[in-house]
């Protein structure tokens, strides 16, 4: 599933908000798989690779972690696209139940 209108532009702390939900929070079962401190160090690590640059967010996420449009054919797909000047990313978590 590739349709642009999967993807909604985001701000970073909209993005921030979604990273770290979907690295803490198991999307079938929303258990807790890594702490929420954890879950932000990592995305902090992530941004880094992008450092110094002017960057937008987009995300299938529409209103908190349980609505999302699915842009996979997995069950449960949420994730974070960062765009970069000179370069890009995905954070992008599936699951299944």
């Amino acid at each position: 599933m590739d349709q642009a209108d999967v993807y909604i532009s985001r701000d970073e702390s909209e993005a921030a908000s979604i990273a770290i939900g979907i690295l803490s929070r198991d999307l079938a079962y929303d258990t807790e798989i890594l702490s929420p401190a954890r879950a932000a160090a990592l995305w902090q690590q992530f941004l880094q690779l992008f450092d110094g640059q002017g960057l937008r967010f987009f995300s299938n996420c529409r209103a908190g972690l349980h609505q999302w449009n699915l842009a996979t054919n997995a069950t449960f797909d949420i994730g974070v696209l960062v765009v970069g000047e000179s370069s890009s990313g995905c954070l992008w978590v599936e699951d299944e139940d």
